[in-house]
């Protein structure tokens, strides 16, 4: 089973649960056992954001992980605080707009292919990362109106402001009527148009990275906000992001 390493929790004395994405299952839990042993063959595969590819024992209560090979370890993330804390942001969004054990491939390979530019990117800002939680969401069945009001189906033009509450983009005329409605540059706009509902590869991550660093705050205040209501719960390292 193939399996990317979200996070960890001490279970016992030197067992720990992981949470995992996997490309078969979903999200899941299972525990490993002796783990904290200097002895254990299993520590040092599972680190978080390491992909792997996993054995588990089937439990009626929680699986037994009996064998761990890494695949990818990503040592650039780990060799680069910043790139930590974009990594993270992003994995703590997974974990939180997804279910146990929901099948989605798209959304393995959209977080797999997310990790892999960000270890091999140059760039230390990563406005990527907010395309990426855009795209979860469009694929967790939150996708935004991007092309036209959101109300009132007018193609956007300029004057364009965003809603939280309506889930996307509202002209000039309808942002009277929506008391969330927030204003944005044209530029974020056209991004967020072109990339939100995709599901984008490593160049796709390069291509914004390169050309959205001038407006990365605007971008990243806006997505936040919209996944911190979808969600209905704050980012513990969202603040991280406004700070680098």
């Amino acid at each position: 089973m193939k399996a990317i390493i979200l996070k960890k929790n001490l279970f016992s004395e030197g067992n720990e649960i992981l949470t995992m994405y996997t490309r078969e299952l979903g999200k899941v839990r299972a525990v490993a056992r002796s783990v904290k042993s200097p002895k254990s063959k299993l520590a040092y595969a599972l680190q978080t954001l390491f992909f792997t590819e996993l054995e588990m024992l089937p439990n009626k209560k929680l699986a037994a992980i009996t064998g761990v090979k890494p695949l990818e370890v990503f040592q650039n993330i780990y060799a680069n605080p910043q790139k930590v804390a974009y990594a993270m942001y992003a994995t703590e969004v997974l974990l939180k707009s997804t279910a146990d054990e929901e099948e989605n491939t798209e959304i393995f390979d959209l977080f797999l292919e997310l990790l892999r530019h960000v270890d091999r990117s140059k760039h230390l800002k990563h406005v990527c990362v907010d395309i990426f939680v855009l795209e979860l969401l469009a694929l967790s069945g939150y996708a935004l109106t991007v092309h036209s009001c959101v109300l009132c189906a007018k193609k956007l033009t300029e004057d364009i402001s965003f809603s939280n509450r309506k889930g996307g983009f509202v002209c000039k005329d309808c942002a009277l009527k929506v008391s969330d409605a927030s204003r944005v540059s044209e530029p974020m706009y056209l991004l967020i148009a072109k990339h939100a509902n995709l599901k984008s590869t490593q160049e796709d991550f390069e291509e914004i990275d390169n050309g959205a660093l001038e407006f990365a705050g605007e971008v990243h205040r806006i997505t936040e906000s919209f996944a911190k209501h979808i969600l209905e719960r704050d980012l513990n390292t969202s603040g991280l992001l406004g700070k680098l």
